[in-house]
Formats: C-alpha cells, structure tokens, sequence
C-alpha cells in the first residue's frame, strides 16, 4: 500500500509539472511547475521521516497530504479548468512571489519537522487503555443540565441536525451563529453529549476486558458514528475533527480493531461531508430535496478551482495575501495582539481595541463592508508582518504544536483528553497551512470549556482506579 501511494505521488508530480510546463508557459503562471517538481523532492525527505520516526507519523502524513493538494492537486486542477490562462499582468509579479513563497515554505516544512524528528530521540510509546478519570456523578449532573437545557431553550433554536440539514424550497442559508446566548447554549448541549459519549465508552470498554465479547466494540464504534452525524451549523471541518477524535480515543482502546475503527468512522464522516458539501455549495438549501439540488446543479459550482485553492492556501491565496501587504502597515506587534486577542478568556480584556489582522484583511477586500469571509494563508500571514525571509514561521509553530500534540495523544492515560487533545490536534493539522491566530482562539476556546470540566471533575474521583 505505502508503494502504491508513493507510485502515486510521484507520478502525479511529474504529470502536473510537464502539464503546466507545456499549457502555462506563455501565461503569468509559467514558473507553476517548480510547485510539484518542489513537491517530488519534499516528498522523498518527509517520507524518510516518515519511516524513521513513527512518534510523528500522523504529522508528517498530514503535511504530506495538504501539500500534494496544494502543489499538486490545485496546480493540475487550475490548470485544465482553465483558471489560470486569464492574463493578470499587473499581478504577475506579485504571482511569481507567491509561487517562490511556496516553494520556500514547503522546504522549511521539511526542515522543521526534520529538526523535530533530531531533537526528539524517544521513542513513540502509547500508554495502556485510557480510562475515565472524572467522577460520572459530575457528569451526569452536567448531561441531565445538558438535556433539560436542550428540551426546554435549545430545540426551539434547531441547534442540532442529525446526517444531514434540513432544505426547504425558498429557504436561506443558516450562516455562522453569533448570538452569544445562543452559543452559550450550544456549548452547554454539546459538553452534555459529549461526555455522556465519554461515560458510555468507559462503560462499553470495561464490558469488553470483562467479557471479552466483541459486542461491545461495535457499540463503541456504532456510538462514534452517531457523533459524527450530530451537525452544529454549516462548518464541515467540525465533523472532520470529530471523526478524527473519536477514532483516535477508539483506536486507543481498541487497537487490534483499528481498520475497522477507520473504515466505519470514516465513511460515516464522508458520507456527512458529501451531503454538507451539496448543501453549502450547490444550494440545497433553495430546493425541496437533495436530488433536486444536484440536479440543478454543475460541478464547478462545488469544486471550483478558486474554492480548493482558498481552503487548501493556493497560490492565488497567496498571492491575495500578498497583495494586501502592499497595503497594510503591520509590525510584530499586531501579531501579538492578534495571539492575545485569540487566547480564549485574555480576549475580553482587549476585545475591539482594534482591528485584527484577519478582519483588516477582510475589511481592505470587502472595501469596509465585511470583516470575516477570505483566509489568510500562515506564509501570506508571515510575510505581511515580518518580510519574506521569516514568512514560513508562522507554519513552523504550527508544526511544532502539532507534533507536541500527537506526543502528548499518544501517552495521555483518560479518555477525556485523549479525545479533547485529538480534536485540538486535527484542528491545528487541518488549518496547519492557515494563520496561527484562528487555531488559537478555536482551540483554546475548545480546551479550556471541556479541560475546566474534566479537571474538576477529576476532583471528585478517588485515585485508584480499578480498570
């Protein structure tokens, strides 16, 4: 299997390059095909560091992935969709730059992880079953809280969807919620569910190393499927870090029934991902049913190359990024404040003293008008403050916590934060070519809710622990 995906990977490099050498040459994208020549080369160090140092394997997986879709993948895709032979002379430099900030980049991935893999000569040990460590007094106090709060405030609010979200003809889209009594709501509902998740699975994991009865394996996996299907709004990427969670506390715990862990969560999570997509994107929300949506519906309307390339941080990304530092005015110090602005609970105290980078980002696009909506990719975000030469920095620490993060899932002995510190982990590795601010407001914001509930209901819990 390692062969064929290695076969594939180079192929497809050497595909795209001579793609984009003959069909770009005469565009502003004719220098394209050093991205998956570039790719080619990283790929073969990364793997080196694949083999040698199993501690990070989910890391350099991981990166292997988003820059195969980002060097690869939008390069090929772009260029027989015919995105990029649209003359863009005045931004043909600003083009090229983007392209060598790619490249740059994607070496110093190569070199960070590789000074990771030197530094850190321990090797990968995962600790026995994890099991539950808060007192479940505690935490059914907080699921029957959850539920009272959720039958009587928050179903009226249609906070949950369960497989798939209702479409209506006529109806508009749902958008990101921003009431914050709302919020507080769902995170009440969602903590509640959560870990009545975390008690049933200690329940069906002490059944198991009792009676030995693969039953209660499938329970288990049955259950992380129903997770996977609960939808809080319109963000996909939440049931990507749920899927990933799940499995992982999963896979902790039942390690010989790990293909089939992977292959049932895996395909519940694409399978919601798939009907979210022709939500979002082909506007099923506009007819009566799903059929009829796709039905009225093209595929670029989905899949169009400019929308990969914002959510993977192509180069036209990139280069918006790069744009925008032209403009702005930024120092090391809005980078400072925009890490304090995100930190969950140090964000009141300097909350709208000014614009954060993201939102002045947004706001020069929109002209005024909006202050989320594009992405700032963590090289764009890392030129606009600091130059060129420590553009890649902002992608370094992102590597670097996600490798902590994968040491510290590997080890940690509850089932609480083996889950909590897998959901943080995709969180960073799905974003890891994003900003770093963003992943530090959703993460710690996600820590300290579940972690503050957890710890204090570890309190309550004597310390011999009867497995």
């Amino acid at each position: 299997m390692k062969n064929i995906i290695s076969l594939v990977a180079y192929i497809s490099a050497i595909t795209t390059a001579f793609l984009c050498s003959i069909a770009l040459y005469v565009t502003d994208y004719a220098s394209l095909f050093f991205l998956p020549i570039a790719y080619f080369f990283a790929y073969q160090i990364l793997k080196r560091l694949y083999r040698d140092n199993p501690r990070y394997r989910i890391t350099i997986s991981v990166i292997l992935i988003l820059l195969w879709v980002r060097m690869v993948f939008i390069p090929y895709y772009g260029t027989i969709t015919g995105k990029y032979y649209i003359s863009q002379s005045d931004s043909a430099e600003l083009i090229q730059t983007a392209i060598l900030l790619s490249i740059y980049e994607c070496f110093i991935i190569c070199g960070t992880i590789f000074i990771i893999c030197k530094i850190s000569l321990q090797k990968s040990l995962m600790s026995n079953q994890p099991i539950l460590r808060g007192n479940r007094g505690i935490y059914r106090i907080l699921i029957i809280i959850a539920a009272l709060v959720f039958i009587f405030i928050g179903r009226h609010y249609n906070l949950l969807e369960f497989g798939i979200k209702s479409v209506e003809a006529g109806a508009e889209r749902e958008g990101d919620i921003v009431d914050t009594r709302i919020i507080l709501i769902r995170q009440i509902v969602s903590c509640g569910y959560l870990f009545l998740f975390f008690c049933l699975i200690e329940k069906y994991r002490k059944k198991y190393n009792l009676f030995h009865n693969r039953k209660y394996i499938t329970y288990a996996i049955i259950l992380a499927a129903l997770m996977t299907c609960i939808i809080i709004g319109e963000r996909r990427t939440a049931q990507v870090y749920i899927a990933f969670a799940s499995c992982w506390l999963l896979i902790r715990t039942y390690p010989d029934s790990k293909q089939r862990i992977v292959t049932i969560i895996g395909s519940t999570a694409f399978t919601i991902l798939t009907l979210m997509t022709v939500y979002k994107h082909f506007n099923a929300f506009l007819y009566d049913s799903y059929a009829e949506a796709l039905q009225n519906a093209a595929l670029k309307d989905g899949m169009s190359a400019g929308m990969i390339d914002a959510y993977f941080y192509g180069v036209d990304t990139i280069k918006t990024n790069l744009k925008y530092a032209q403009y702005a005015n930024l120092s090391i110090l809005n980078v400072l404040y925009d890490i304090a602005r995100s930190i969950f609970g140090v964000h009141f105290i300097f909350k709208s003293e000014m614009l954060m980078t993201s939102q002045a980002y947004n706001s020069y696009l929109y002209q005024g008008t909006q202050l989320t909506g594009y992405l700032l990719s963590s090289s764009g975000y890392g030129y606009i403050h600091l130059g060129f030469l420590f553009a890649p920095i902002f992608t370094s620490m992102n590597i670097c916590i996600m490798s902590f993060l994968e040491t510290r899932m590997r080890i940690c002995k509850s089932i609480e934060m083996c889950y909590i510190l897998a959901y943080i982990y995709m969180r960073f590795a799905f974003g890891c070519l994003g900003s770093l601010p963003p992943l530090i407001g959703a993460s710690t914001m996600f820590l300290f809710i579940k972690g503050l509930i957890f710890m204090t209901a570890k309190l309550f819990t004597k310390h011999n622990y009867v497995t």
